[in-house]
């Protein structure tokens, strides 16, 4: 299983190296957790993820980066880790069956928290996210973590109908997963310096990339990065500030 995702130079070399642990730092239409754009065939998660990469970490201190996490699904960990947890997938759009606390207001008596079991399909699921005290959470809204969902696929809501993106959310013991480094490998593809946020011209370029359309976003905004990119680099390719160019 191959995962990318954008973050600060800084941070994506210390996860490289093994002096910094993936944690969940994000939150979403999933919950909370660690967000990780996932590579299918035909898929054009690599893009997705540089649009995040800028248009999160693109002015962060040092620099922005692209890590991809290779998980390898053949090993013992990784199987006993499906065997063990349960995953929600929401990737074919089809109706999931989600576990979850309720507290039921009954009139003269106090409220109640009452396990529930429903058929959900993804648009469910983020209504839930964003209304926490549904599901009995004290979180903030797209804040749930979610525990005994330890990892969560599905499509994205910023771009609904490209069935070539899944993103995934990790959290509990798929942090555990990720930080496994004898299963999974992970290597910043792309690093590139940061621009000035008052360089409203390079701004206006991140702003009109989209998720419905990754490559041509970024073939369009950012060229520089897609050379680097396409085919895939075998070692980390630093653009430095070469990637601000046009041509």
């Amino acid at each position: 299983m191959l995962l990318y995702r954008g973050l600060s130079k800084d941070r994506g070399q210390k996860i490289v190296a093994g002096t910094e642990a993936i944690a969940a730092t994000s939150n979403g239409e999933l919950g909370a957790g660690s967000y990780y754009w996932k590579e299918t065939e035909g898929s054009v998660a690599l893009f997705a993820a540089v649009i995040s990469a800028l248009q999160y970490y693109g002015s962060a201190p040092g620099g922005w980066a692209l890590l991809a996490i290779d998980i390898d699904e053949n090993s013992v960990v990784y199987r006993e880790f499906l065997e063990r947890e349960t995953t929600l997938d929401f990737s074919d759009g089809a109706k999931r069956t989600v576990h979850y606390e309720t507290v039921a207001a009954v009139p003269g008596v106090s409220s109640r928290q009452m396990a529930s079991i429903h058929p959900m399909k993804l648009e469910g699921f983020v209504e839930l996210n964003e209304q926490p005290s549904r599901v009995n959470s004290s979180a903030a809204p797209k804040m749930i973590p979610w525990m005994h969902y330890p990892m969560i696929l599905g499509p994205t809501v910023a771009a609904a109908a490209n069935e070539k993106l899944t993103q995934i959310k990790f959290n509990g013991a798929g942090l555990t997963l990720l930080n496994t480094a004898a299963v999974a490998k992970k290597r910043l593809v792309v690093t590139g310096d940061a621009y000035q946020s008052s360089n409203a011209q390079v701004k206006s370029r991140i702003d009109a990339m989209t998720l419905t359309s990754p490559k041509t976003s970024v073939r369009n905004g950012f060229p520089r990065i897609l050379v680097a990119l396409d085919p895939m680099p075998a070692t980390t390719q630093d653009l430095r500030a070469t990637w601000l160019q046009t041509s």
